[in-house]
């Protein structure tokens, strides 16, 4: 048994030796360089759907503040052929494009209220989706009152890098008549119509932020609703009656107002400006927001099959995140019990044809 340990330490010793040694040498760079390019350029097919169905991958579970592993919200909403964005906050981006997601199919990008976590990222979704991609026109971006000035201001900021790239690639790789958005302002009811997929907006009660808007969505048989960022909504039940799938923020009290009150106690302490007027914001920003109890409500008042968290605030995170987890849903299970925490690349499928929800994470 002894001379086996010792054989086998010896084995490993040796591998371990001969592998960093392989690593030195430029061909063997190369080769590893060169197959995981490929690997990653073929990683677009992995966004093929299997059957026909309603996929919606979690690109952003992140609160307003920047969490280490999240990126803020982000919803990539996906048919056999077509893909649809719902906010596009700070870090969903880079997450788009580590995935592989083959962004040539984004047909339009839903902004739920004009908070910069919700659209952040617009101008770099409007690279990527943009610079070698085969997309014959504009991306259709909806928002609220004011999405027209955000365009463009993102318009005029890219305006020389668009002139650059296009002078430098050419217009087949940069074509100047698919660069940007057709923009369109968002009013309550039936938004979008492509195929069998149809977008409705609901007003929601994000005060002073107004208007704000949740979104349905619904493909054949199967629907999702995303909230945006409100309070517990009767819109939005409204709205969201028999869905499959409900998308619903959510802001934890007890913990936001722990922040605060530690904030104040290290303001007093040690004079960091930065927790003193950090303090009061984790108090303002519980009077727009749902909790977990109130999601389960609506979930549990609409008949939703499954609730998903997004966009928490505060997002649970390493290296205490269960414990997190823990306090933020304490008591959600005596309301609606069919729910799920989702992080950054959860995905939810909906087979047409089904009442199947399949739940990646």
């Amino acid at each position: 048994m002894k001379k086996f340990f010792l054989y086998s330490f010896i084995t490993i010793f040796v591998v371990l030796s001969l592998s960093a040694l392989v690593l030195q040498i430029p061909f063997f760079q190369d080769k590893i360089f060169e197959n995981l390019s490929k690997y990653r350029l073929l990683s677009a097919l992995e966004w093929d759907l299997e059957e026909d169905a309603l996929q919606v991958t979690v690109c952003g579970s992140g609160s307003p503040v920047a969490t280490p592993g999240r990126a803020q919200s982000c919803l990539l909403v996906q048919t056999p052929n077509d893909m649809y964005i719902f906010d596009i906050g700070d870090g969903s981006v880079t997450n788009l494009i580590n995935w592989g997601v083959p962004l040539e199919r984004l047909k339009a990008v839903f902004i739920t209220h004009l908070h910069s976590d919700h659209f952040a990222d617009l101008g770099d979704l409007r690279l990527v989706s943009w610079i070698g991609r085969d997309r014959v026109e504009k991306v259709k971006l909806f928002g609220p009152e004011g999405i027209q000035q955000v365009a463009a201001g993102f318009e005029m900021a890219f305006k020389f890098d668009q002139e650059y790239r296009i002078a430098h690639h050419g217009v087949d790789l940069a074509p100047p008549n698919s660069v940007g958005f057709i923009t369109k302002e968002t009013r309550e009811g039936e938004i979008f119509s492509e195929k069998d997929l149809t977008v409705s907006a609901f007003r929601v009660d994000h005060e002073p932020v107004d208007p704000a808007f949740g979104y349905r969505i619904n493909y054949k048989d199967r629907s999702i609703v995303i909230s945006g960022d409100t309070l517990l909504s009767e819109n939005l039940i409204s709205y969201s009656k028999g869905v499959d799938v409900m998308f619903h923020e959510a802001l934890s009290k007890e913990m936001t107002s722990l922040i605060s009150e530690n904030s104040k106690d290290i303001y007093d302490e040690y004079g960091i400006q930065m927790a003193k007027l950090g303090a009061p914001v984790f108090i303002d920003i519980q009077d727009y927001h749902a909790s977990p109890i109130d999601a389960a409500i609506a979930a549990r008042d609409s008949g939703a099959g499954l609730l998903v968290y997004y966009h928490l605030v505060p997002s649970p995170s390493e290296p205490i995140k269960p414990i997190m987890e823990k306090i933020f849903f304490r008591g959600v299970d005596n309301y609606f019990t069919n729910w799920i925490s989702s992080n950054d690349g959860t995905k939810i499928i909906l087979p047409v044809g089904s009442k199947e929800i399949e739940v990646l994470d």
